[in-house]
């Protein structure tokens, strides 16, 4: 998964529901991230979010410990 990066003050909350940064253009209802987090979690998995170093956003689903 591939998505712009985020500063990383901002990174914890990419996941919140209507959540969007206030870098971004107004595209989108901010609910993409709060929805994969929420199926996840339901699942046993997890997911994690990291920059990258050249740009944009690493995304690691793993099995919940």
């Amino acid at each position: 998964m591939m998505a712009l990066a985020s500063p990383d003050e901002e990174l914890p909350r990419v996941t919140e529901r209507f959540f969007r940064g206030r870098n971004k253009a107004p595209v989108g209802s901010g609910l993409g991230l709060a929805i994969v987090e929420l199926a996840l979690g339901r699942s046993g998995w997890r997911l994690q979010l990291q920059n990258r170093e050249t740009g944009g956003l690493r995304a690691v689903i793993a099995q919940a410990a």
